[in-house]
């Protein structure tokens, strides 16, 4: 069976004083590192996902 891990959408804008702040994102991060360290000690792939808005202007997820 081949596992990767994919980290989708970890941004400063979903953090307190960012545009949108999540409930309890410190906790969400806490656990995404936690399993990010288990994969990166099995020597399994990694991936990072980033939606960046490339609009003139943006102001959200720029």
């Amino acid at each position: 069976m081949k596992q990767a891990l994919i980290i989708i959408d970890v941004q400063n804008d979903y953090f307190s004083e960012g545009k949108m702040e999540l409930y309890q994102p410190q906790l969400a991060l806490k656990k995404i590192l936690k399993v990010r360290e288990y994969f990166r000690n099995q020597q399994l792939p990694v991936y990072y996902i980033q939606h960046i808005n490339n609009k003139p202007g943006a102001t959200f997820s720029a």
